[in-house]
C-alpha cells in the first residue's frame, strides 16, 4: 500500500539459494520473509534503469535486464553494461543462462548478445536482426529457444550457429511471441499476441 507504484510486476525469479526476486516497473525487489517485505533497489542504488524486465542468475551474481541496460549485482554493488560496453542496444527484454557453455544470453530490443568470460558478444542471426527478443529458454538441454517480437521462434544451436525458424507459415497463430518454454513433459508452450 505504501508503495503501490511497485505493483506493476514484469518478472519474478527464485535464486538458487531460495531468495525471491521481483522485477517491477519501478525497481528490483528482494523478498525478506522474516519481515514479509521487500528490499528495493533502483537507480539510486546503482541500477541503470528503473523498469526491470528480466532476472537471471549465474556464478557472477544476479543479472538484471532494464530498459536502459544490463546490470550484474554481486550482493554489494551493481556493474552496469550498455552500448559502450558492447551491447547492441540498451533495452533488455530477456535473459537466459546456459550452464553447459557458461554463457548468459541477452535478449535485447534489436538482437541477441552474450556475456561469457567477462566479454559481451553478439549472436549473428541475420533473419531476426532488428527484432526484439522477448523470450529466451533452453530447448532439449543444448539449444536456445528464442521468442521474437515479429519473427516467430528460432531454435539456435549455440555451438555451431545452426538454426531453425518456426513462424505463421508453420502454423503459429502469430509471429509475435511473448513466451516460449518447455514443460516437464517435454511439451513446448508458446504464448503469442493472438
Amino acid at each position: 500500500e505504501k508503495e503501490s507504484f511497485r505493483n506493476i510486476i514484469h518478472c519474478i525469479k527464485q535464486a538458487p539459494d531460495g531468495t525471491i526476486w521481483v522485477g517491477s516497473a519501478f525497481g528490483l525487489g528482494k523478498y525478506i520473509p522474516e519481515k514479509d517485505d521487500f528490499q528495493w533497489f533502483s537507480r539510486d542504488e546503482g541500477l541503470p534503469g528503473y523498469s526491470i524486465s528480466a532476472i537471471e542468475f549465474t556464478d557472477d551474481g544476479i543479472w538484471i535486464g532494464t530498459g536502459n541496460g544490463l546490470s550484474c549485482y554481486d550482493g554489494n554493488t551493481f556493474k552496469n553494461f550498455g552500448t559502450k560496453e558492447g551491447l547492441t542496444a540498451n533495452g533488455i527484454w530477456s535473459l537466459h543462462y546456459m550452464k553447459w557453455n557458461k554463457t548468459l544470453f541477452i535478449g535485447g530490443e534489436i538482437s541477441i548478445n552474450t556475456y561469457k568470460d567477462g566479454k559481451i558478444g553478439v549472436v549473428d542471426i541475420p533473419e531476426i536482426v532488428n527484432t526484439s527478443i522477448i523470450s529466451l529458454n533452453t530447448y532439449q538441454d543444448s539449444l536456445l529457444l528464442v521468442g521474437t517480437g515479429g519473427a516467430g521462434i528460432t531454435l539456435l544451436n549455440p555451438s555451431n550457429g545452426h538454426r531453425k525458424f518456426i513462424t505463421t507459415r508453420d502454423g503459429l497463430a502469430s509471429d509475435f511471441i511473448y513466451f516460449a518454454s518447455l514443460d516437464n513433459e517435454g511439451y513446448l508452450w508458446i504464448g503469442t499476441e493472438k
